[in-house]
């Protein structure tokens, strides 16, 4: 709860444990799962998710607690990446079936003040999911599909499909620095599906009540190649 300047210019805020716990439970691990989480920062959503999985992955660009979480997790691997760049710096090495983040929200370390910090680490993250894998995302709480942040919103889904919503109201991260509303997301890297509706609670808790039933996971399958190379356009984000 105390916060160096640094931490709170990069937004470095820790994951309130009850709303790391909900993220964990949203994402139905199993023992045949590769967990990966791209802003593992002191090991809180790590550490509620440490044997769930088959094996862990965490990355954390900042040095000091990169460090903690090799001494906290001496199994895991842990990378030193940029999380809005992981789907491209990970290439080549073992896919993740679950994705639980909590990314920055508004800064990026390398653009500094960017408002799609969140959904560019998104949408490195689900680059990177294996085919029918799920990705569990605490975001801001603008992240939704409404007319100002559209583009951004389903950019960063594309080829994905949501499958819960919940929103948290101001509070939660009180303790942590900062007062705003922050939204949890299911998203499974299966076709796009309908849409859904958000719900919204004033307490983990009562967020918790409000769960009639988490969506089932989806069978997991490895990407196949394309057949042809993708047009070299420019995305969104770019």
């Amino acid at each position: 709860t105390v916060r160096s300047e640094a931490q709170i210019a990069f937004q470095q805020f820790s994951t309130p444990p009850a709303l790391a716990y909900l993220a964990v439970h949203l994402a139905r691990l199993s023992d045949e799962d590769v967990f990966l989480e791209p802003s593992a920062g002191t090991g809180i959503i790590a550490s509620l998710a440490q044997g769930l999985a088959k094996s862990s992955v965490l990355n954390e660009l900042e040095p000091t607690r990169a460090d903690l979480l090799e001494g906290i997790f001496p199994e895991s691997h842990v990378f030193r990446h940029d999380g809005a760049k992981l789907g491209a710096l990970l290439s080549g090495n073992t896919r993740p079936s679950v994705i639980v983040m909590n990314p920055p929200f508004s800064i990026s370390q390398s653009r500094g003040e960017d408002a799609n910090t969140a959904a560019r680490h998104l949408r490195s993250a689900l680059d990177h999911l294996l085919l029918g894998g799920r990705l569990v995302a605490i975001m801001p709480d603008w992240f939704t599909p409404s007319a100002r942040y559209s583009k951004a919103f389903h950019y960063a889904l594309e080829g994905a499909r949501l499958v819960l919503s919940l929103r948290l109201d101001k509070g939660a991260y009180a303790k942590h620095g900062t007062s705003i509303a922050v939204r949890v997301i299911v998203i499974d890297r299966v076709a796009p599906g309908p849409a859904v509706s958000t719900i919204n609670r004033q307490s983990v808790p009562e967020l918790f009540e409000a769960i009639l039933a988490i969506p089932p996971r989806a069978t997991l399958r490895e990407a196949t190649p394309l057949a042809t190379p993708r047009a070299g356009k420019l995305g969104f984000f770019r």
